[in-house]
């Protein structure tokens, strides 16, 4: 910005520079949501960090080509690599053992499974129209919480904790969930509503 330029024009300039960012912006502040205190709090420090810049290099734009929930399975395990090898890094057995040995399937998923949820859903990053043609495929984020009220619906999925999750309990949970849901339009996604609910 040029020291001749009046405050009118200095603030239009910058709202340009942002505007051209704001796609980035975007999917970093919903990067930054995936990973909330509730999830983050078994990582070691500086993991959160490490997650937030992972995310948005994940090859999001390639959601757009995807023809089928099996193509989606295929993009989301791509994806899930990437996370759970940051994680990780950060998370090896022997300084945490608090998220072994389901640092992948249980809570690399719950972080990957927010982030495309929210990026999809509850922000304008692709347009409504594709958003809702990709939702019936999203997984739920799996933890605690959902795990418990499967199982008092009378669903026994296999763990009692999202550090238990392998990738047979994950599908078999995922694939429950989407049963549940086929006869009632709703995506399987929100059954992770179930957090906006009141528990006791």
């Amino acid at each position: 910005m040029s020291p001749d330029v009046g405050p009118a024009a200095a603030l239009a300039e910058e709202v340009e520079r942002i505007g051209r960012l704001h796609e980035k912006a975007v999917v970093r502040t919903v990067a930054r949501g995936a990973v909330p205190s509730s999830v983050g709090r078994v990582f070691r420090p500086g993991t959160k960090d490490a997650l937030v810049e992972s995310l948005p290099t994940l090859r999001i734009r390639e959601l757009v080509e995807l023809r089928d929930a099996s193509a989606y399975r295929a993009w989301f395990v791509r994806a899930l690599d990437l996370v759970a090898d940051t994680a990780l890094k950060l998370n090896p057995k022997r300084l945490n053992d608090r998220i072994h040995p389901g640092y992948k399937w249980g809570h690399s998923s719950k972080v990957l499974s927010l982030f495309v949820r929210d990026l999809l859903l509850f922000s304008r990053f692709l347009p409504a129209e594709e958003a809702g043609r990709l939702e019936p495929w999203l997984y739920c984020p799996v933890d605690g919480i959902v795990i418990d009220r499967m199982r008092r619906l009378g669903f026994d999925p296999g763990v009692r904790f999202i550090r238990e999750i392998d990738e047979e309990n994950f599908w078999t949970i995922q694939a429950r969930l989407g049963d549940g849901a086929a006869s009632t339009g709703i995506a399987r996604v929100w059954f992770d509503d179930i957090w906006s609910e009141a528990r006791g």
